[in-house]
């Protein structure tokens, strides 16, 4: 009898809703975590293809002053 009482009382405890309220906000921010590896990950390529943007940036600043 006092095991039944136990987990029903655990299944409405403030103390379970605070712990699903952390899960949901971790979830959150793995979520964000991931988002912005992928960000991190997209600038050091454009990072790395830099070269090809300053020659692009410096070639239309060469034809917008041509004109």
């Amino acid at each position: 009898m006092m095991k039944w009482f136990w987990k029903n009382d655990r299944k409405t405890s403030p103390e379970l809703g605070a712990i699903q309220h952390l899960k949901e906000q971790n979830n959150i921010l793995m979520d964000k975590i991931l988002e912005l590896s992928g960000a991190e990950r997209e600038l050091d390529r454009l990072m790395k293809d830099d070269h090809i943007f300053s020659l692009s940036f410096l070639y239309s600043d060469y034809c917008v002053n041509r004109s």
